[in-house]
């Protein structure tokens, strides 16, 4: 009996579990997120430097310790390491909430607690993403990543909403208890998927031994070998950077010389995860992956491009500006990074999606911090437009040089391709 295209077409069901289990827990993490450093500013009473101490620790984990999970994750069973990620992160949250409901929890434990729960959520992405191609054949994998992305797109909003409100109403260790109920609610979610994954040919990782030192040299080894994935890496942490070193820079002037609140951040925020989700749906609907390289340093250039908006804001247009930029830079870079995404799909075999995506996720969040840091020191010198003309500057040739670098790839495999037909 044959299927009918939409029947061949349609996803199969343990990545709906996934799926499933990813949005609820996306949803509960982005209450944690808030919750936090909002703790912090009210009943701890901390300085600026003390929030933002926050959002270090949430990204040094992946700094630090990516390339060894992402050594992990190729080495063990890649659902197991979702679930116990899931289960620390759900007694976790609880810890944190019982602590919050009795006002003990001090500034120095609320930054370790944001460092663990940030270094098992590393645990849980890369091996997230690592599990995509088990359960995916190649041609849907596209139409997979699309609805990941969307998805966490649409929590991302949901769960800020919800936690400003429930920080306002109610007190934060509900906040946290739901945000343990959702690691939970996605175990029950991946526990059908654990060892009974459709494509059990694509499941055998080989048993080596090897140390996580070893393991990361075969992974530049093995990425050497491949052009293509090194330039979606540089592009990946191209775009991560520009943004987040204009954003940083915009932030600094964006009371006083802008003129902004934090109601028009949120709005903005809300309108661009909008257009993020919106990006990665309609690259989802693609009927093939062959020029998938293509649309994606496309899309990547509109995210460039949308860069130079904040150069023209002023005190009168600051809003505006701000709302146009989310807009096209969210869209552009929902396209390419579920683009993106699908192509190192692709490219990398079984074994090793877990060490290149830890690579990846690895230069992005040092270039990010670098960013950051660069952002608040040039600051001092150099005036918002100044700034933002010189990061815009630094993110198009670094994307020029990218391009590139492509470009003699690709002659050089056409001309390998003539020579030995």
């Amino acid at each position: 009996m044959t299927r009918n295209p939409k029947q061949k077409q349609a996803l199969p069901r343990p990545f709906w579990h996934l799926f499933a289990g990813t949005f609820t827990s996306n949803l509960g993490t982005n209450i944690s997120i808030l919750v936090m450093p909002t703790y912090a500013i009210t009943n701890l009473h901390a300085s600026d430097q003390q929030v933002t101490a926050i959002s270090i620790a949430q990204t040094l984990p992946a700094a630090i310790f990516s390339l060894w999970v992402g050594s992990k994750v190729d080495k063990f069973d890649r659902s197991r390491l979702i679930v116990f990620s899931d289960i620390a992160s759900a007694m976790l949250a609880f810890i944190v909430g019982v602590l919050l409901l009795q006002q003990a929890l001090s500034l120095g434990s609320l930054y370790f607690a944001v460092f663990v729960m940030a270094t098992l959520g590393l645990v849980y992405n890369i091996a997230t993403q690592a599990l995509v191609p088990e359960l995916l054949e190649n041609e849907k994998i596209l139409k997979g990543n699309a609805y990941l992305f969307g998805g966490n797109s649409v929590a991302t909003v949901f769960g800020q909403l919800l936690a400003s409100k429930l920080t306002m109403i109610f007190h934060g260790a509900l906040a946290m208890s739901l945000d343990g109920i959702s690691h939970l609610l996605r175990v029950a979610c991946l526990l059908p998927i654990i060892q009974k994954h459709p494509l059990s040919d694509k499941n055998i990782l080989p048993k080596t031994h090897t140390s996580w030192w070893a393991d990361l040299k075969l992974s530049f080894a093995y990425l050497r070998e491949r052009p293509e994935l090194v330039n979606i890496i540089g592009a990946i942490t191209t775009v991560n950077f520009g943004g987040v070193y204009i954003l940083a820079y915009f932030f600094l002037y964006m009371y006083d010389t802008l003129g902004l609140t934090p109601f028009h951040l949120g709005v903005a925020f809300a309108v661009g995860s909008v257009a993020s989700t919106l990006g990665a749906l309609a690259v989802g609907r693609l009927k093939s992956s062959r020029n998938l390289s293509t649309i994606g340093y496309a899309s990547f250039a509109v995210a460039c491009l949308a860069l130079w908006l904040l150069v023209l804001a002023t005190k009168k247009n600051a809003f505006l500006i701000l709302l146009i930029y989310e807009v096209f830079f969210k869209f552009g870079s929902a396209i390419f990074n579920v683009a993106m995404a699908t192509r190192r799909h692709h490219l990398v075999s079984t074994e090793y999606q877990g060490r290149i995506i830890s690579i990846g996720v690895f230069f992005s969040n040092v270039s990010m911090l670098l960013a950051a840091l660069l952002a608040t020191a040039s600051a001092r010198v150099l005036s918002p437009s100044q700034g933002i003309f010189a990061g815009c500057s630094l993110t198009l040739l670094t994307f020029y040089w990218i391009l590139r670098q492509r470009n003699v790839h690709r002659n050089k495999t056409s001309t390998k391709t003539a020579k030995n037909p």
